[in-house]
């Protein structure tokens, strides 16, 4: 960002901030002390931003609360994908994708399992990279048959895989203010694959997943709220809000985030003023 305020001379810079940098990860002393202070200085040149974009509402009130720059939210939503929710039939099948990050806390989705019914069985993804921590769940996951540990899929395929599933299960501490306003890729994932999402309370997941009636948020973040939201769900329950995803695959794809950054640089005029520079 300070490279682009140099060179930018009557250009206009837009800037895709995407999270709230200064909280990245802001629960590791070692971040706060090292990098925090690199990336407060980066940004010092959001001054000569002239067009900024965040993936939510909640990273835009932190960026407008902190710096008092207005922004645009563009979502992490992936292209539409024209898939019709499988039929649900029991054992009800959950899918959990994701990086095997400590500040991810991948454990709690193993002892969820643990106090579900029989009826719930749970496949999961992690990314290679952290090697220390997928062995360690591997192990904390040992002796629960239902629970299975899959081969990445590309990231193309991720969505067609995750159909054949009935529920995208996403537990989630709120370590930072970035994961509490958090509305990653993978809640849209979920949504073009057709899936009931099963969430912790995380402010913008969950109001969307209210909003689209689209799967289940958890009262609070504990393991136990978690799996008693899940044992209470009936299959007609699930079928309803796979359906109800179905639904909403369009609005919550990247087509519509296009169709928003149009509006939004319209309502900026850059192409005027691109145009005149």
């Amino acid at each position: 960002l300070p490279l682009a305020e140099r060179v930018k001379r009557k250009a206009t810079l837009l800037f895709d901030a995407h999270e709230f940098a200064p909280a990245e990860w802001e629960e590791f002393a070692k971040w706060r002390l090292l990098i925090r202070p690199y990336v407060l200085w980066c940004l010092k040149a959001l001054k000569s931003v002239d067009l900024m974009t965040t993936i939510c509402a909640g990273i835009q009130g932190e960026y407008k609360k902190s710096y008092g720059i207005d922004s645009e939210v563009i979502t992490n939503a992936c292209r539409y994908f024209d898939l019709a929710p499988k039929p649900v039939q029991e054992p009800i099948r959950m899918i959990y994708t994701g990086i095997a990050h400590p500040g991810r806390h991948i454990d709690q989705a193993v002892q969820i399992l643990k106090m579900l019914d029989l009826r719930f069985h749970l496949d999961m993804i992690l990314v290679p990279g952290m090697e220390k921590v997928i062995a360690e769940i591997k192990e904390l996951a040992k002796d629960e048959p239902r629970i299975r540990f899959l081969e990445p899929v590309p990231l193309e395929e991720i969505v067609p895989f995750c159909n054949r599933y009935d529920i995208g299960f996403f537990p989630l501490i709120p370590t930072n203010r970035n994961v509490h306003h958090g509305l990653g890729n993978k809640f849209f994932e979920f949504i073009q694959a057709r899936l009931c999402l099963a969430l912790s309370p995380l402010q913008e997941m969950a109001r969307l997943t209210k909003q689209y009636d689209c799967g289940v948020v958890a009262q609070d973040f504990s393991d136990e709220a978690f799996a008693s939201m899940l044992n209470a769900l009936s299959s007609s329950e699930i079928r309803r809000k796979k359906e109800n995803a179905s639904q909403a695959a369009l609005a919550l794809s990247l087509d519509a985030n296009w169709a928003a950054l149009d509006r939004f640089l319209e309502s900026c005029d850059v192409a005027a003023q691109i145009a005149s520079k």
